[in-house]
């Protein structure tokens, strides 16, 4: 699969999900949190898969939690369709990790704050 923001490999019955937007410090913005729904779901049915290793690219950070820089993240709406779409996206993410039919680990490779640290 073709992503923007992360990456999605699996080698050796290993997936490597890659958070990769490293000149950001892997922060979060709209499109990650969405590419990760899909990538999370494609983990979650690879029968092949027996371990999910979650990093963030680079050296320095894993996650910056969620990127602020990206007005358009939150500039136009209003509380009520902010809080359907975290309810629907990010807490999504969340659970499809919680849920994810494999281990999962973490490899915390750098700063870790924010929804980077969940």
């Amino acid at each position: 699969m073709d992503f923007e923001t992360i990456k999605l490999e699996t080698s050796d019955h290993v997936g490597r999900l890659i958070l990769n937007r490293p000149d950001r410090a892997n922060s979060v913005n709209w499109k990650m949190m969405e590419e990760l729904v899909v990538a999370l779901d494609a983990a979650a049915s690879d029968e092949d898969m027996r371990v999910l290793i979650i990093t963030g690219a680079g050296d320095k950070a894993f996650c910056g939690g969620g990127d602020i820089a990206d007005e358009d993240m939150y500039a136009s709406w209003d509380m009520e369709k902010m809080r359907k779409w975290v309810r629907k996206t990010a807490c999504a993410i969340t659970e499809k990790i919680q849920k994810m039919p494999v281990p999962t680990i973490a490899a915390v490779n750098g700063i870790a704050v924010g929804g980077g640290f969940d």
